[in-house]
């Protein structure tokens, strides 16, 4: 399925496992670029693999919880940082 979104920027949290990873991995499928965000860096590093052994682009990534203080903020900052902007925002986390 082509969705019409190839080159766009996506930040997507809670990217490790279940209904985040497989966003991201769909969006990578895609042709978007992704920054993915969660508390567990080993998972993102084999979401990125994957992601990567698919053709996809290397990810950015943000190993981060939402719980700790200013959280929102070095996310942001992180994802701006390596995408240069961010077309779509998938607030799973």
């Amino acid at each position: 399925m082509d969705l019409g979104i190839a080159g766009k920027a996506a930040l997507v949290t809670g990217a490790s496992m279940g209904i985040g990873r497989g966003i991201a991995l769909k969006l990578a499928s895609e042709g978007v670029r992704l920054a993915v965000m969660a508390r567990r860096r080993n998972l993102l590093d084999e979401l990125a693999k994957e992601i990567v052994a698919k053709g996809g682009a290397q990810p950015v990534i943000i190993e981060c919880n939402f719980l700790d203080e200013g959280a929102a903020d070095a996310v942001a900052k992180q994802a701006l940082a390596g995408l240069g902007g961010v077309d779509i925002l998938v607030n799973n986390a």
